[in-house]
C-alpha cells in the first residue's frame, strides 16, 4: 500500500494534518465495522473494508505520522498488564479467524427460549440439591434419593 492510496481509502486528500487522518479513521471504521452490517450476508464485505481501513490507518500512521496513537483494533492488548496479554499462536489464530469473515450464529426466538428453559430448570434442580443439602445439615434426613442420586451429609 502506498501513501496516496492509504489517504483515499480514508477518504482523504493526501497531505492532511494528523487530526484529519484520526478523525476519519474514526468515521471510516464506525461506518465499515462488521457489527454494523444490516444483514449476517454483508457482515463479511464489511469486515473486509474494516480491515482495509485499519490497513490504511496503521500505514499513515507508521510511515507518515509516527505520533498518531495505534487504533485499538491493531493491538487490543496492548493496554493489558502482560499476565493477561494472549500468546502470539492464539492472537494469529484470532486474526486469522476475523479476516475469513468468521461471526457467531445468530439465534431465533425459538433457540432464545429453549435456552432460557433450559437455564430456569438448572437454576430450580440447583435450588432443590441445596435445599436438600441444608436440611441434611440439620440433621432431618439421613439420607436423601433425589431423581435416582443419593445425597448422605459428609
Amino acid at each position: 500500500m502506498d501513501e496516496r492510496a492509504a489517504y483515499e481509502i480514508l477518504g482523504l486528500e493526501p497531505g492532511a494534518s494528523p487530526l484529519d487522518v484520526k478523525q476519519a479513521y474514526r468515521r471510516a471504521a464506525l461506518a465499515t465495522h462488521p457489527d454494523r452490517a444490516p444483514t449476517k450476508a454483508s457482515r463479511r464485505q464489511y469486515m473486509k473494508q474494516f480491515l482495509r481501513v485499519r490497513d490504511a490507518y496503521e500505514f499513515l500512521r507508521v510511515n507518515g505520522f509516527p505520533d498518531l496513537p495505534a487504533s485499538p483494533e491493531s493491538d487490543p492488548a496492548a493496554k493489558l498488564p502482560p499476565l493477561y496479554q494472549a500468546p502470539d499462536w492464539l492472537v494469529a489464530q484470532w486474526e486469522k479467524e476475523a479476516r475469513s469473515g468468521w461471526d457467531w450464529p445468530e439465534l431465533d426466538e425459538h433457540d432464545v427460549s429453549v435456552l432460557w428453559r433450559l437455564a430456569v430448570v438448572v437454576g430450580f434442580a440447583c435450588l432443590f440439591f441445596l435445599g436438600a443439602w441444608s436440611l441434611m445439615k440439620k440433621g432431618v434426613p439421613r439420607k436423601v434419593t433425589i431423581f435416582g442420586v443419593s445425597i448422605s451429609p459428609g
